[in-house]
């Protein structure tokens, strides 16, 4: 198993991303934050995943290259790029029912003036 842990700033306090290469292969990447103790995907796990090293502490490059290597022979960079995609269709769906929504919420206000003209 090889595993290599890294310090990233974080909002207020520090934490600790691990990249974890089990005997199987698979790649784990884990945070100490709220977010990733609660298991939701956090913003210090993704900048490390991306190549995003804003929030690394100063003084790891190495460990970092060692961590980037791992991930990029997993195949989690695979499925970040069909996450994206995903994400991305996900995004125009939103936005074709946002306009549906605002269609209805007209109509709606329509039939409520037009209710309250009749009581008055």
């Amino acid at each position: 198993m090889t595993r290599i842990e890294l310090q990233v700033q974080g909002s207020s306090d520090q934490y600790t991303i691990t990249v974890t290469k089990a005997e199987d292969s698979k790649i784990s990447v884990t945070c100490t934050c709220a977010a990733g103790q609660n298991f939701t995907l956090c913003k210090h796990r993704m900048n490390i995943l991306q190549g995003d090293t804003s929030l690394l502490v100063a003084g790891q490059e190495d460990s970092y290259k060692s961590a980037r290597q791992l991930i990029e022979s997993s195949g989690i960079m695979l499925e970040k790029s069909r996450l994206d995609v995903a994400l991305a269709e996900t995004g125009k769906e939103i936005a074709v029912l946002k306009k549906a929504m605002d269609k209805l919420k007209k109509k709606d206000n329509a039939a409520k003036k037009a209710f309250a003209k009749v009581l008055d």
